[in-house]
């Protein structure tokens, strides 16, 4: 099992909260935000989602 490790910095002259997440597996659905939020990823692994449609003339 790995070690998990969160972390939350505030910055009281920046108004700027900051993350550190080590070690964190869980899925990450896509959403958004009412506020600018920028995302870093050092390493990882990521799925890929796969979308099947029907075409509209039955192929």
């Amino acid at each position: 099992m790995k070690k998990e490790i969160r972390t939350v910095v505030y910055d009281d002259e920046l108004r700027m909260e900051a993350y550190r997440f080590e070690g964190i597996m869980q899925p990450f659905p896509s959403h958004f935000h009412e506020h600018y939020v920028i995302g870093i990823v050092e390493k990882g692994e990521s799925g890929q989602i796969e979308e099947r449609r029907e075409a509209s003339n039955g192929e």
